[in-house]
């Protein structure tokens, strides 16, 4: 049998087989019946070069601002969408019978929420964007429950727009910083994060803007690798209790994802650094396994 000869044979395990041959340099592995998962073209990297070009953007910016024993001056920016109808809980019920939940209303409605925090595990305030031409008062969360210096937006179709990214990182993520500089914040490059106004303030405030390269921010980004995961599930747990509590009843915006953000376990920030190779630097963190066979095979030529 030749080095790229493979045999699958029969397991006795239903719905599984046995992958062997001289190419495997293994006794065997099981193999079985998977549904298939999608992923966008975008999201395949085909290109490996941007993401250890920004690697060692990463290590000559971080030694420039002489950041290399200072995570609380770095940061990561992402928002994310939040659903108002839970999807992750699941309930003990009899076989063979449907499990129902009442709801306030047919159909999801979804919040953007943009947060932000620090390799030290810092968090600084959120931004909550509604839908909708104005925010009105009865949206607010009440006095001292919310997170300190929470913000609030509403745009038409209750995403984010420069402007309103502008303020906040404005009025909101500089004026929470501490007084020490410089500050690095690392975020994706979409286009409402990305304006000549953003890049002014960060300037006149000792703040450098690295932007993730296209289509990386699942690898690459930390809220995204370990913060919102968890936040959802967390958020996912509140609306069960609530629709329990309140039957048929919407669930009010002045109670949404405060107490949440304010309650999540700084251990959780500070790995999603590490998980991305940021803090502390590790250029190898991404798996090569993640890349085109082909491209990165002729790259490494």
């Amino acid at each position: 049998m030749s080095n790229s000869t493979v045999l699958i044979r029969k397991s006795r395990k239903r719905g599984s087989c046995t992958l062997s041959g001289a190419s495997t340099g293994k006794r065997g592995r099981q193999l079985g019946i998977h549904s298939i998962t999608s992923i966008q073209a975008v999201r395949r990297l085909n290109n490996e070069i941007p993401v250890y070009q920004y690697f060692d953007l990463l290590e000559n910016t971080i030694k420039e601002l002489g950041l290399e024993d200072k995570p609380s001056q770095i940061w990561n920016l992402d928002e994310s969408s939040f659903c108002s109808d839970p999807s992750k809980t699941k309930i003990v019920g009899q076989r063979g019978l449907p499990a129902t939940r009442t709801t306030s209303r047919p159909g999801n409605q979804n919040t953007t929420v943009l947060m932000c925090c620090s390799a030290s595990g810092e968090k600084a305030p959120t931004l909550i964007i509604f839908k909708g031409k104005h925010v009105w008062d009865q949206w607010l969360a009440p006095s001292g429950s919310e997170f300190p210096e929470m913000t609030y937006a509403a745009t038409a179709n209750g995403w984010m727009e420069s402007t309103v990214f502008k303020n906040y990182f404005e009025k909101s993520f500089v004026k929470c910083l501490p007084p020490e500089r410089p500050d690095l914040v690392i975020y994706d490059g979409h286009a409402t994060h990305l304006s000549v106004e953003v890049v002014r303030i960060a300037i006149d405030n000792q703040i450098t803007i690295l932007k993730l390269p296209p289509h990386t921010s699942h690898i690459l980004q930390p809220l995204d690798l370990s913060v919102f995961k968890s936040l959802k599930t967390q958020w996912d747990a509140k609306l069960v209790e609530w629709q329990r509590k309140n039957v048929g009843i919407k669930m009010p915006k002045s109670i949404f994802i405060g107490d949440i953000w304010r309650e999540t376990n700084p251990e959780i920030l500070r790995s999603g650094f590490v998980k991305a190779g940021i803090y502390p630097l590790n250029r190898n963190v991404v798996a090569t396994d993640l890349f085109d066979p082909v491209s990165f095979t002729k790259w490494k030529e």
